[in-house]
């Protein structure tokens, strides 16, 4: 990615395609971390999480096209993310290849901010490097959070997360894929969750820092005008390697927004007919074109049938939620089976089944905004997710009262994830505070309020609940949104600063005013605020009061239930503020009302004259709320349809028990027990079958929605079956479609297939081999190979002609009489590996063996016949030497394998006998220190000449414990006979030492009572 971007920068490209492939998942590698330790044992990659445990592994295919901006728009592109910078660092000096370093992580992140003048402070996501490993996602949150708070960051100001938590780690695609997601999450406005965690690492301040773990969710709401919403992506690698780049949202919108979810929780189906014999003949069709394993989506099935809805608004209608096929399949049933009853007139199925017949007289359509206490955290998360209407009159509001509230009013409404019941319950009190629900309220009131007008649904009348009678004058026009958000404000803060003692609370009563009368009498500290319901009464007065009160209601056997609220409400506790408000409205240009908005304190329609209004607002802070009346009145004035308009639906409830059996209907549009997307599709479904006028397009913008053809529906939308001539794939076997799946055991007699058998071995002993031919010990493999490589001295050079179907002579003899337990198909599989492992370690030494002499001798006619056939595969080293010719074989060497390294200038090439070879003479110190330097280069790559033997193994080699298990075994190997085994106490000691002298000292030492012995000899 830096060097796409750089050669977009220097005009050596115009369009560059870059990305990341890692498809080389395989047992093999699987092995080679599990080496590391860093898999996790849970299987979970959990980033940042307290309990995380490693990594866990997985494959990705990941591309991006980048262009220059000013390119990408006049060809029309869409646009999904600008990259402003992009820089990196190296860790340099460290104590591993794997181990993280927070200096050189920082100059990356400060290399790339201070490139394009970026405050890091301003950028809202950070997608994390976040692998779940303990140390490194320590290491990488507490070096972002020193950075963020050098920038000035505010608390928990950046969302923290890494995609592995759901893709896994792609190794060589994590970069590029975590780049991608934060390219969308730009695009889209969402925050993407990161999953698995579920108690933060304590040992990064994620509470009171800059930063907070985004395991959620959540609508990307960004209120400054000053810069748009920015991401950073971190990307650290072997040996390192850090680099970091800065990402802006763009905000050209040359093509339309695509719709952020294709595949909805739920979709709205609707149906209309002439009569109710004519929908059940129309749902009985319907029904059977799905019965003939018809596979339509839900989303063109909901797109298909709205199309018809529309063409037919009166009769019959059904609407149905449905969340799948088969849920729509038995929800067809129960509406077909409801259609049959002759008793049947209308269908409110809580679960998403809604029917009615147009009723004659409609009436009129009440919109209903509740007041304070319905509020509560994420309230209308799911829609300002999907719907930018609602997310933008938040980020109004935000704007608005930027310089009034210590945090932007959208922290109180969407705040950061909590993960403990006490975070919850904190989140809560804080937006029950009167200052921030209020204006809480109003955004969300407001935000609903626009998104109906999108589906066509426009009141006419309005009214609301205590404070929700301010929202109610916004929407009919008296004053604008900005008028709402600063009143909003100022109400909750007058009565909060103007009560210099006890606030007091509130309580519900299940009774009414005049049975509330005559249990409590005269009290001057209890005072009637709410008439709510013919049976629900409200008490406002100081705690105590309150307190008393309770007790002696319940103790007469009347339910009652103090209510969650900041202050005794229209009660005269309050009533200080009422000068404070009273200048606040006085600064207000109200207008004439659009429609009729109805009033708590008088229960009838504001008048005509705008200058009573702000008088009227006043007295309404303390008088009582008459919502029983209220809705009377409007009843009365023609409503028949009521909408609640907010979040809950604690008004819904209300009008239920005002209205009683009168003909109505009231619908809500929240609900916290349902995605606030399918509620609202109940919503909407209510409202169809009511016959209210709608507008449903809005659902499928931006969707790729196609209309169906009922007749022809299992030709459209059956999955046809591919061909017979396809194979299946995947990362184990390869199979024809027209046959079965092979088991894993098949693959792995599949491979053991593949290999050379022992001429002495029979065609009965083959029929009963089911697994591939393994090593009698596992022990000594053990210490002979390290990470699939051989660590055994490869056979004497051979011509590259020969050498491509030349096997390691050892392992091959001890294959081709060595049977494998069948139950240990694990075993075989990792066999397999370490054989092919060595096979191209010793290839590799024979190239190198014969590119060194420099010169190229063809084999005989009847040898190059030999090379030519698998089966002629030679197995001894005197097989081996009757291949080589002649001209390449030193008279006096003995014909057995031995291990080449590679020749340094003016250095001798050095061979040394294997395990167990006789060895004469006891090499000495310069052999010893020449063997090791050659043995490091060949591990590291660098070059010998480079190395000294005071360097430091971990921190200036980068050797982490397993490089440096396989060095030490091929020292042993190389000088050491088959006998002399180092025990676990002698091994740790080696690995401990910090530089190559100490090894050679060790090695030294230990040999010297050997080369004392021989000499008494």
């Amino acid at each position: 990615m830096h060097l796409a971007v750089n050669e977009l920068r220097r005009h050596s490209s115009d369009l560059v395609i870059v990305g990341g492939v890692d498809t080389a998942q395989s047992p093999f590698t699987y092995l080679c971390f599990s080496k590391t330790q860093a898999l996790s044992p849970t299987g979970e990659l959990r980033p940042f999480d307290a309990a995380a445990d490693g990594i866990a592994i997985s494959e990705g295919v990941v591309m991006l096209v980048l262009k220059r901006l000013a390119d990408a728009e006049r060809d029309g592109d869409r646009v999904y993310a600008l990259i402003q910078a992009s820089a990196g660092s190296s860790d340099g000096k460290a104590k591993g290849i794997t181990a993280p370093r927070p200096e050189g992580q920082m100059l990356a992140l400060e290399r790339a901010y201070t490139e394009v003048g970026i405050n890091p402070a301003t950028v809202g996501l950070f997608e994390a490097h976040g692998t779940g490993t303990v140390v490194g996602d320590q290491v990488e949150a507490q070096a972002l959070t020193a950075f963020l708070a050098a920038a000035g960051a505010a608390p928990q100001c950046s969302a923290i997360g890494s995609v592995k938590s759901m893709i896994g780690h792609t190794k060589a695609t994590a970069g590029v894929a975590g780049l991608a997601k934060a390219a969308l999450a730009l695009y889209y406005k969402v925050l993407p969750p990161t999953i698995g965690v579920t108690k933060p690492n304590p040992k990064v301040d994620f509470t009171n820092g800059p930063l907070y773990i985004n395991s959620e969710t959540r609508p990307w709401i960004h209120s400054s005008v000053e810069h748009p919403r920015r991401a950073g992506v971190s990307s650290f690698g072997f040996g390192g390697t850090n680099f970091h780049t800065v990402l802006e949202e763009y905000t050209g919108g040359l093509l339309d927004q695509e719709e952020v979810l294709q595949h909805w929780p739920s979709e709205l189906l609707l149906w209309s007919a002439g009569s109710r014999r004519e929908l059940a003949a129309s749902l009985a069709q319907f029904d059977q074109a799905l019965d003939s394993s018809a596979l339509p989506a839900l989303k063109d099935l909901a797109w298909t049938l709205y199309q018809r809805f529309k063409a037919q608004p009166q009769g019959q209608r059904l609407a149905i939620v449905a969340i799948s096929l088969t849920d729509l399949r038995q929800k067809l049933a129960q509406a077909r089976r409801a259609l049959d009853s002759i008793e049947t007139v209308c269908i409110q199925n809580p679960s998403g089944i809604y029917a009615a017949a147009t009723p004659r007289e409609l009436g009129k359509l009440a919109f209903l905004f509740p007041g304070q206490g319905s509020q509560y955290p994420n309230m209308l998360c799911d829609l300002a997710i999907l719907f930018p209407e609602v997310r933008q009159v938040i980020e109004h509001f935000d704007r608005v009262l930027a310089a009034r509230l210590p945090n932007r009013l959208s922290s109180f409404i969407f705040p950061p994830p909590a993960f403990s019941l006490d975070a919850k319950h904190a989140q809560q009190q804080a937006l029950t505070q009167t200052n921030l629900a209020q204006p809480a309220l109003g955004a969300v009131c407001i935000a609903l309020t626009k998104l109906m007008a999108t589906f066509g649904l426009h009141p006419d009348l309005v009214a609301g609940h205590s404070y929700g009678e301010y929202v109610a004058l916004c929407a009919a026009g008296v004053f604008n949104q900005d008028t709402l958000a600063l009143l909003s404000e100022a109400r909750g803060r007058s009565i909060v600063e103007a009560a210099a003692h006890d606030l007091g609370t509130m309580a519900a009563v299940q009774a009414s005013p005049v049975q509330l009368h005559k249990l409590l009498g005269i009290r001057s500290d209890v005072w009637i605020s709410n008439l709510n319901a013919p049976e629900q009464t409200l008490i406002s007065g100081t705690h105590t009061a309150i307190a008393d009160a309770v007790e002696y209601l319940q103790a007469q056997g009347v339910t009652v239930q103090t209510l969650p609220v900041a202050c005794a409400f229209h009660s005269p506790l309050v009533a200080p503020a009422k000068e404070y408000l009273s200048a606040a409205l006085k600064k207000v240009q109200f207008a004439s009302p659009r429609i009729p908005v109805f009033s708590n304190t008088t229960a009838a329609p504001y008048g005509e004259d705008v200058h009573t209004y702000a008088a009227l607002l006043t007295e309404h802070l303390v008088a009582p709320v008459r919502f029983t009346d209220e809705i009377a009145a409007m009843y009365q004035a023609g409503a028949r349809v009521f909408v609640e308009v907010g979040p809950r639906s604690v008004l819904t409830g209300l009008t239920r028990q005002i209205l009683g059996t009168l003909p109505y209907e009231v619908v809500t549009l929240d609900s916290v027990a349902r995605h606030g997307l399918t509620q609202l599709q109940h919503a909407l479904g209510q409202l169809a079958v009511y016959g209210v006028p709608l507008e449903l397009d809005r659902l499928f913008e931006g969707r790729a929605s196609r209309r169906l053809n009922s007749e022809t529906l299992f030709d459209e939308t059956s999955t046809s079956m591919p061909s017979t001539t396809t194979w299946m794939v995947n990362g184990s076997a390869t199979w024809p479609i027209s046959q079965p799946k092979p088991p894993a055991a098949r693959t792995t007699k599949m491979l053991a297939s593949a290999l050379p058998h022992s001429s002495t071995e029979t065609t009965e002993d083959r029929q009963s081999e089911k697994f591939m031919p393994a090593l009698s010990d596992p022990a000594p493999m053990q210490e002979q190979y390290t990470n699939g490589t051989a660590a055994t001295p490869p056979a004497q050079p051979l011509p590259a002609a020969v050498a491509v179907s030349t096997f390691p002579t050892q392992s091959l003899q001890q294959a081709a009489h060595t049977q494998l337990p069948r139950d240990t198909t694990a075993q075989v599989m990792l066999r397999f590996q370490q054989l092919m492992g060595q096979f191209l370690d010793t290839q590799r030494s024979v190239m190198l063996s014969y590119l060194q002499q420099g010169t190229s001798t063809a084999l005989p006619e009847e040898q190059q016949g030999n090379a030519q056939h698998p089966n002629s595969v030679p197995t001894t080293p005197q097989q081996v030497a009757a291949l080589i010719p002649k001209a390449t074989l030193s008279p006096t060497a003995p014909v057995v394998p031995v291990a080449l390294m590679p020749q340094a200038a003016g250095d001798e090439v050095v061979t040394s006998p294997v395990v167990g070879a006789a060895s004469t003479q006891q090499p000495g110190r310069e052999q010893l220190t020449r063997q090791l330097l050659q043995i490091v280069s060949e591990r590291t790559g660098y070059p010998s000449e480079m190395l000294d033997l005071n360097v430091n193994i971990e921190a200036e080699l980068g050797i982490d414990s397993i490089k440096r298990i396989e060095i030490l075994g091929m020292l042993r190997q190389r000088f050491l006979s088959a006998e002399h085994q180092l025990g676990q106490d002698t091994m740790e000691q080696l690995i401990g030492f910090k530089t190559l002298r100490g090894i050679v000292d060790w090695f030294e030492n230990f040999l010297m009572p050997r080369r004392a012995k021989m000499a008494c000899r």
